[in-house]
């Protein structure tokens, strides 16, 4: 009955996806009516726990959200370490600008014991419903292709679940090789925080020079567009995250670039989905006077 409402209540041609950190957030999302889970920071689990999780300590709170979301989409991030994200018990050492450094993708690459462990957490976790994997900071087909082979390898023994693998575009240089990327995923996500930052070089944590980091740049939306294409192109699912998405004010931009899902804070579902209801019913109506 309230997938029936919903439904009824919300445009089907925009999905209203939601960001959660760790497993309680999960009140929030189902309160709010989120349509499923955007994206899982699963690093926050760590983060919170202060250390280190084995597979079954990660198993119980990947299975906990995916049954809990009764058969709406959820899609996992890999850890994502590195930049402002720092796991102390790790002892990773120090770089001089960890931004650039042995982050996301890399670090997973350079630590495939760590990724292995969270993969079969996380193939595990996919019997109780559909589940997407999220590869950050990725830079390039052929990077993407490697850590989905040890992540592959790594479940080589379990059971198949209903799994896809996909790749988080935060990086100028994936977008440019969007259509090699796609061919290659199962789907795609845009992170607008750390691709707008990368992209026009700034720090947005940095007060003297966070006026900058604005997404009513002329390129930033070029390459939104670029990105897309290659998704329709390849008939792949893309989505966008990050704070862009929870923002109102450019729903109907992304909605005119051929974007149909994105996922925010669950406070900002309702919000978006209103910008998204009366931009579709707009241009519905418009098109009936035509």
């Amino acid at each position: 009955m309230r997938q029936a409402a919903r439904r009824q209540r919300h445009p089907p041609e925009f999905a209203v996806y939601a960001n959660i950190s760790t497993v309680h957030d999960l009140p929030e999302v189902l309160a709010n009516d989120a349509e499923g889970i955007g994206l899982y920071r699963t690093e926050y689990e760590f983060l919170t726990a202060g250390a280190l999780l084995d597979e079954d300590a990660q198993y119980e709170r990947y299975a906990q959200v995916v049954s809990q979301m009764r058969g709406q989409p959820v899609y996992m991030r890999l850890l994502d370490i590195g930049g402002d994200k720092e796991l102390a018990f790790l002892q990773v050492p120090k770089e001089v600008n960890p931004y650039l450094g042995c982050r996301g993708a890399r670090f997973l690459l350079a630590h495939p014991e760590l990724l292995a462990v969270q993969a079969r957490a996380l193939q595990r976790a996919a019997r109780h419903g559909p589940l997407g994997v999220l590869y950050p900071m990725i830079s390039s087909a052929t990077q993407f292709a490697q850590l989905k082979q040890l992540f592959c390898d790594a479940v080589a023994d379990l059971p198949a679940g209903a799994l896809q693998h996909g790749v988080l575009f935060e990086i100028p240089a994936a977008c440019l090789e969007a259509p090699d990327l796609l061919r290659i995923a199962d789907f795609g996500s845009i992170g607008t925080n750390d691709l707008l930052q990368y992209l026009c070089a700034v720090d947005r944590n940095n007060d003297a020079v966070a006026g900058e980091y604005q997404p009513d740049r002329p390129a930033f939306w070029a390459l939104l567009d670029m990105t897309a294409k290659a998704a329709r192109a390849a008939a792949k699912p893309l989505s966008v995250c990050g704070e862009m998405a929870g923002d109102p004010r450019y729903t109907a931009r992304l909605i005119e670039l051929g974007f149909r899902c994105v996922s925010t804070n669950a406070r900002a579902i309702a919000a978006v989905r209103a910008a998204a209801q009366q931009h579709l019913c707009s241009h519905l109506h418009t098109r009936s006077q035509s």
